[in-house]
C-alpha cells in the first residue's frame, strides 16, 4: 500500500492546526482530541489503542522507518510531513522524536459499566486520588499494565491520563488500559464493593497491615481486589481511608515516611497479585 503523504511547507498551515498548541493539553482536550508523541506510542495507538486516529504529523526523515506502521492506518487518515525544523515551528518547541498523532477521545467510561464489563473471576483495579502530576499518572498506568490491572479509577482531581506527557510516561499504556472517573469520591467507591471487590488503601499509618503479611498468608485471599493510592505528601484523604476495607503499608527504614507514589503502587500491586 502506497502512503498518501501530504507535505507541509508553512508552520501556519491550517491543516495542522491541532498541533499548534501541543503544550496546552486543555486546548486540544476541549476539541475532543488528544496528542500522542513518539514512535512507540504511535505504534500502540494504531495497533492496540482504543481510540481512532485523526491525523499524523511526522518529520520527513522518519517516513521510511514508519512506512510499515503508517500503512496500517485507514486510507482517509491524513499523514502530514514536514522538515524537523518546520515541525518544531508548528508545535512551538524542540521535538526530539519527530512523531506526533492526534486521536479522538470519545465518550468517557462510566464506572458501573466499566466494572460490569470486566470478565468474571480474578481482577485487579487501581484507584488514584489527587494525582495532579501527569508523570506520576503515566507511571501508574505503566505499572498497572505490568501487574495485570484491569481498570483504573480516578477521582475528579487527578490528571488526565490522555495528556501528552502522561501517555508518553505510560509507554502508551494509557491508550490501552480502560479508565473511568469516579464521582463523588470516595462515596463512588461503593461501586467496587457492589462488584465484589475487596478494597485496600496504601498508607503509612502504623495501624495498617504490612504488605509482608500478604506474602506470609496472614490475610485471607480475594479474587477481586482494588488498591487505592494518593498523592505524595497528603496521601489518601481520611474519608477514603474510612471507606476502604483495609489499610496497607510498606515497611521502610526509620526516618523515611514515604516512597514515590508509582514505586509504592508497584510494590502494593505486586504483593496483592502475588497473594
Amino acid at each position: 500500500m502506497s502512503l498518501c503523504l501530504l507535505p507541509i511547507l508553512e508552520p501556519s498551515d491550517p491543516r495542522v492546526a491541532d498541533y499548534f498548541n501541543v503544550q496546552d493539553g486543555e486546548w486540544i482536550k476541549r476539541r475532543g482530541r488528544f496528542l500522542a508523541e513518539g514512535h512507540e506510542v504511535l505504534a500502540t495507538l494504531i495497533e492496540r489503542g482504543r481510540y481512532p486516529v485523526d491525523s499524523v504529523l511526522i518529520a520527513e526523515n522518519k517516513v521510511e522507518r514508519l512506512t510499515p506502521l503508517l500503512s496500517r492506518l485507514p486510507a482517509e487518515v491524513p499523514i502530514y510531513v514536514a522538515s524537523m525544523a518546520l515541525l518544531e515551528g508548528i508545535v512551538g518547541f524542540k521535538l526530539h522524536r519527530g512523531v506526533l498523532a492526534v486521536g479522538r477521545i470519545g465518550a468517557p467510561l462510566e464506572v458501573d459499566a466499566a466494572l460490569a464489563a470486566l470478565p468474571p473471576g480474578p481482577a485487579l483495579v487501581l484507584g488514584l486520588e489527587g494525582l495532579a502530576n501527569t508523570d506520576n499518572v503515566g507511571a501508574l498506568f505503566r505499572n498497572g499494565a505490568a501487574f495485570g490491572v484491569s481498570l483504573l479509577l480516578l477521582d475528579p482531581s487527578s490528571a488526565d491520563p490522555l495528556y501528552r506527557k502522561a501517555i508518553r510516561t505510560s509507554m502508551g499504556h494509557a491508550l490501552v488500559l480502560p479508565f473511568a472517573r469516579t464521582a463523588p469520591w470516595p462515596a463512588g467507591l461503593a461501586s467496587l464493593r457492589a462488584a465484589g471487590f475487596v478494597t485496600y488503601a496504601l498508607t503509612p499509618r502504623a495501624d495498617a497491615t504490612s504488605v509482608v503479611e500478604l506474602f506470609r498468608g496472614g490475610l485471607p485471599g480475594a479474587e477481586r481486589v482494588a488498591l487505592l493510592v494518593g498523592a505524595e505528601g497528603p496521601g489518601l484523604s481520611a474519608a477514603t481511608l474510612e471507606a476502604v476495607d483495609r489499610g496497607l503499608r510498606i515497611p521502610m527504614s526509620a526516618g523515611v515516611d514515604s516512597l514515590n507514589v508509582a514505586t509504592a503502587a508497584a510494590l502494593g500491586l505486586f504483593a496483592l497479585r502475588a497473594r
